[in-house]
């Protein structure tokens, strides 16, 4: 055991790790940085994030029962604010940090009374600057500004705060996608930010990878990703490094495209970065269009970022013990702990779910969280921070270090009680930033506490009526930056398979896995793997779809638009399109054939309240959606559709669905021709604690569809 090089190795990551934060055995840089971040954010005091500041002596909550030494901070949105805020869940204090502008995004906390985020951006989502917020002040002070005509699309920051790795980009008026544009990638140094080093400046072509930042390390190393645009899935296409001045750049020879499949995270001190890997074993090129890499992550892997720029050769760190008969998604380094979370989908159904990899024992063990629950952090060895992702497609957000779902609750899982603490902080969506220590901020920040009972049902109340979202973040980057021109060949396919739509990017996944279901067993593996699969995309903001099906003669064309805004379209489109009918619901837009138009979209009216349904248990509602989709006249594949695309983090729901005449106010779509008949059927879903009885609703006969039918099947959760 002491002579195995992956213990070793695994070893060293941590003891790594923890020392290159000891201001005893790296003094300098630890000063340094801090002097950096007080004279820029004009913070009187600094303690860092890796020690506890002083006790405050203001009064804590004697009824409340300490959960863990942690803080959490998350943001949401009201009608008018982009809102952060935090909980210690040891001394159950709710803290009110900031109330910024709804034009920002990625918050990061700086220090106890500071922190920095993008600000002023478009319609696309891309900043004009890096500002920073004052808790105190509630000053916002520009950091600096993005180059002229370029916005601001991400950033990475240094373990101790020093630099800044920036990606800006343009694109041209009227562009659908990035190609056309270009990119920029710049380091700056905090302490003088208004000298930024440029590192890439490459026009975005079609094809071929463009740098953007991942890391940056306290000396100024910058580790990018490379991206190809509007290619689908185009993350993990290349490794590279370079210095801050940008004037040493070399790609990573082990981390060359088609190695990897996940975007690579790296650790607290910046030295490792950890990725999904492929190790090959299934072949080179694509399947259904979604390369190999893709489709079949089966290993875990760390590289060593200063041992590959002193030995270029270098093999990255593979984690021992891991099967490679397992697809590995959600990789992440956890900050709490330094060591990795992962989920798995497995042949083996039961084995499916999160897990965390202890590096200095080189074993893994099963969190063990409720089902439906999504791992965040650990808090300690035995507590996890957990959440009930909201996966309906607007539920988007990009407060936090990527855009990913919201939460519509979160709660510490304390696996070796098997229990889980619910925080009734008041918010109805959340969405994760970030975790600190406890008793990070000053009590005078604290606005309320979780054992206060009066507050939280008056803040509940408060924020489900001013509580807003923004449904267009995760859509529009996916607009610019994911999806496939409608001339791009990586869009076709029969059944639109080399899309970048969850449900067929999940589904080609499941098939490498496990093969197409042949009887019965078969189908509970698959719809195993394809609910764990689906899971981990919805969370990362992969899926959406409001489905148009066509069915007619062959050969007829028809003309239609979508006449409010849509998002996240497939084929890509503004919400026009040229369809020329083929058979059995086939069709085809621009010479490539599809089955269905797949968008969200933004309701064209307020929607009314609806009194009837019928409220059952979560698990209960694909039986509920069985019957009403019947009863409404939808046929097998359209009620299979509707069906996938849905899941709930509540104990009860509330199904039901607008009548089809408010359906067509909600979501208004002509065509030319106009349909024989054409069926709009919004559906309502509202997520429940408990059950009361409602009526139930009425249906109206179904006309028969007979030539040009159109059906329109989307929904809304409450």
């Amino acid at each position: 055991m002491e002579n195995n090089p992956k213990i070793q190795a695994s070893t060293e990551i941590k003891r790594s790790f923890f020392s290159s934060l000891n201001p005893r055995e790296n003094f300098k840089g630890f000063v340094a940085s801090m002097v950096i971040l007080l004279g820029i954010l004009g913070v009187g005091a600094y303690t860092s994030g890796t020690s506890n500041p002083p006790a405050d002596s203001g009064s804590t909550d004697t009824s409340f029962t300490p959960i863990a030494n942690n803080t959490v901070v998350y943001g949401y949105w009201t009608d008018k604010n982009s809102n952060i805020g935090g909980v210690d869940l040891s001394s159950g204090k709710i803290y009110g940090l900031a109330a910024l502008d709804l034009k920002i995004k990625k918050v990061t906390i700086m220090t106890p009374s500071s922190l920095i985020f993008i600000n002023k951006t478009d319609d696309s989502d891309r900043g004009r600057e890096i500002a920073s917020y004052n808790f105190v002040t509630k000053a916002t002070t520009p950091i600096f500004q993005a180059d002229a005509d370029f916005g601001i699309d991400d950033y990475v920051i240094s373990p101790g705060k020093r630099y800044i790795a920036n990606w800006e980009v343009q694109v041209p008026s009227g562009a659908l996608g990035l190609i056309g544009g270009r990119s920029r990638v710049y380091t700056i140094n905090i302490q003088n930010p208004t000298q930024k080093n440029l590192i890439y400046d490459e026009s975005i072509t079609e094809g071929v990878a463009m740098h953007y930042p991942i890391s940056i390390t306290d000396s100024g190393e910058v580790f990018l990703d490379g991206f190809i645009a509007n290619a689908g899935t185009g993350w993990a296409n290349g490794m590279s490094y370079s210095n801050v001045s940008g004037s040493e750049k070399q790609n990573i020879p082990s981390m060359s495209a088609g190695t990897y499949s996940s975007q690579p995270v790296a650790s607290i001190d910046g030295r490792y970065i950890a990725f999904a890997g492929y190790d090959g074993t299934l072949g080179t090129g694509t399947t259904g269009g979604f390369r190999k890499e893709i489709l079949n992550p089966n290993t875990i892997e760390v590289l060593d970022t200063v041992e590959v720029l002193n030995e270029a050769t270098k093999p990255r760190i593979k984690l021992s013990n891991l099967s490679s008969e397992n697809r590995y998604t959600g990789v992440f380094w956890d900050k709490s702990s330094n060591n990795i979370i992962f989920s798995i989908t497995s042949k083996d159904a039961s084995q499916n779910g999160f897990y965390v990899y202890d590096l200095g024992s080189s074993s893994y063990r099963r969190i063990g969280a409720p089902q439906d629950d999504s791992v965040i952090s650990s808090l300690s060895n035995t507590q996890f921070l957990t959440g009930k992702a909201d996966t309906t497609g607007t539920a988007i957000g990009n407060l936090g270090p990527k855009y990913s779902s919201t939460f519509g609750s979160i709660a510490v899982f304390d696996a070796s009680a098997s229990k889980t603490i619910p925080l009734n902080i008041g918010i109805p969506l959340v969405q994760y930033i970030g975790l600190l220590s406890s008793n990070y901020f000053s009590s005078s920040l604290a606005i309320g506490s979780l054992n206060d009972s009066t507050n939280k049902a008056e803040n509940n109340q408060l924020q489900l009526q001013t509580f807003a979202l923004k449904p267009d973040l995760a859509p529009k980057r996916e607009e610019r930056q994911s999806m496939p021109p409608i001339s791009s060949p990586v869009c076709g396919g029969l059944d639109r398979d080399n899309c970048p739509a969850c449900g067929r990017l999940t589904k080609q996944r499941c098939i490498s896995l496990l093969g197409l279901p042949r009887n019965v067993s078969d189908n509970i593996a698959w719809d195993a793997c394809r609910a764990e699969a689906r899971k981990s995309l919805e969370e990362s903001g992969v899926c959406y779809g409001s489905p148009l099906y066509l069915y007619g003669k062959e050969g007829t064309k028809v003309d239609i638009k979508v006449n409010t805004k849509i998002t996240k379209p497939i084929p890509f489109s503004r919400g026009e399109y040229s369809v020329i009918l083929g058979q059995n619901g086939q069709f085809s837009i621009g010479g490539k054939n599809y089955s269905s138009i797949d968008f969200n979209y933004a309701p064209a009216i307020e929607m009314p309240n609806l009194d009837y349904g019928r409220i059952v248990k979560s698990s209960e509602v694909n039986k509920v959606l069985e019957e009403y989709g019947q009863k409404l006249g939808l046929n097998e594949r359209e009620i299979s559709d509707l069906k996938n695309s849905v899941r709930f983090s509540s104990s009860y729901v509330m199904v039901s669905f607008f009548s089809d005449e408010t359906s067509k106010k909600i979501l208004p779509i002509s065509f030319s021709p106009a349909p024989d008949v054409y069926r709009n059927i919004v559906f309502y879903f509202k997520e429940l604690d408990f059950p009361f009885s409602i009526q139930e609703p009425r249906f109206d006969s179904v006309p028969e569809r007979k030539g040009f039918t159109a059906v329109e099947i989307s929904h809304i959760v409450e």
